[in-house]
């Protein structure tokens, strides 16, 4: 899954388009999910806008992998 990020008027401006892969890998019985960030302008303007989504990313996985883990949970009982 994609997603690409619109250019918006609170943001800086950009050159590249910003985006976000998801990729979901099958192991064995389990299902791998990786996040991969690209487009970020190397710039210092960009900074808290990248760790504000970093840090947004890393809660939501978190929340996510919590949830599965209760569902998983919920089915061995």
């Amino acid at each position: 899954m994609r997603l690409i990020y619109l250019p918006t008027p609170s943001l800086p401006p950009a050159d590249t388009a910003i985006v976000d892969d998801f990729i979901l890998d099958s192991a064995e019985s389990v299902t791998i999910v990786r996040l991969l960030g690209s487009g970020f302008p190397a710039s210092e303007e960009w900074n808290a806008q990248y760790q504000r989504l970093r840090l947004g990313w890393l809660q939501a996985m978190t929340r996510l992998k919590v949830f599965v883990e209760k569902q998983l949970g919920s089915k061995a009982s």
